[in-house]
């Protein structure tokens, strides 16, 4: 995780920054359902809140993904990871599209 392992000391505070917001969001849902028994419902807007943590985990994993590939010379596994995340986005576009 970059949060405690990356050299750089800004990006360092910002993963974990971004880490203890999906932690705090986590444990406050889970408290709020435990708590309130109608508050379990389950509702979008609630991961709403923790898209932009999941976009960045995401993201990162991808990354991780497409440079152990290319380090271990696997073209075609890489090449279906890109082919699979083109049509996750043009999916992703065309269900917003009018």
């Amino acid at each position: 995780m970059r949060a405690l392992s990356d050299d750089d000391p800004g990006r360092r505070a910002a993963f974990s920054l971004v880490t203890t917001l999906t932690y705090a969001v986590l444990f406050g849902l889970t408290y709020m359902s435990l708590r309130l028994p109608y508050f379990a419902q389950a509702k979008a807007s609630y991961g709403l809140v923790v898209m932009p943590v999941l976009s960045l985990f995401f993201a990162d994993g991808f990354a991780w993904l497409d440079e152990a590939l290319a380090r271990r010379g696997l073209y075609l596994p890489r090449a279906v990871a890109f082919g699979w995340f083109a049509v996750f986005v043009v999916v992703c576009f065309l269900a917003f599209a009018a």
